[in-house]
């Protein structure tokens, strides 16, 4: 049993490898500041968060900002770093390297139902966490303030401005004995509208 899961996490990776990094064409028109951006990943530690959140489908998620004139996305990741030496920080990077296919196998991007300049307000938030160099929590303690996960940082960002995009909910995985926020307990917010969404063919 335990060489059948050593060849099927193997497999995993080596799936992860050949995948091009090219990035998925989608209409950036469409695109709104403060929307949420969710991801399948591609990566071992995207398959551990699939495997723990039972009713999702997505591994990440992101928000959109407009920075300098172009569409990027704020997020925070563990285990992407270009470099082994970088810190896992904050990122702001091009929504292009967000849903590059090497990192992410399918996408959506998510809308939630406020004003423009509610989503003005959320991305002058996020761009602002991006700068101050927040280290990823690998403890996933929501009480530790001085460091964020991935959907613990988006809840953090709506909270800002009022808004409870978790309505309370939390989750249990296996992985750690905090409640944690997984990304359905954000997915399933009834006021998040889709906007665009894609996957491999």
């Amino acid at each position: 049993m335990k060489h059948r899961w050593f060849i099927l996490f193997c497999g995993l990776i080596l799936l992860g490898c050949q995948r091009s990094d090219t990035s998925y064409d989608f209409p950036k028109a469409t695109l709104q500041e403060g929307d949420l951006v969710f991801r399948c990943g591609v990566g071992v530690q995207s398959w551990a968060v699939r495997l723990a959140d039972k009713i999702g489908s997505y591994s990440h998620v992101g928000v959109v900002v407009k920075d300098s004139g172009q569409w990027r996305v704020v997020h925070i990741v563990n285990g992407e770093s270009e470099d082994a030496n970088d810190e896992e920080i904050i990122k702001n990077e091009p929504i292009s390297m967000f849903f590059r296919k090497n990192r992410s196998r399918a996408g959506i991007i998510l809308r939630y139902d406020t004003t423009d300049d509610v989503g003005r307000r959320l991305a002058q938030k996020a761009i602002e966490l991006s700068q101050q160099r927040i280290l990823f929590d690998h403890d996933y303690d929501t009480e530790d303030t001085t460091k964020r996960y991935c959907t613990e940082l988006i809840d953090k960002i709506y909270q800002f401005v009022g808004i409870n995009l978790t309505q309370g909910r939390r989750s249990h995985p296996p992985m750690t004995n905090n409640a944690v926020i997984l990304p359905s307990d954000i997915f399933q917010n009834p006021k998040l509208k889709r906007v665009d969404s894609f996957a491999d063919e």
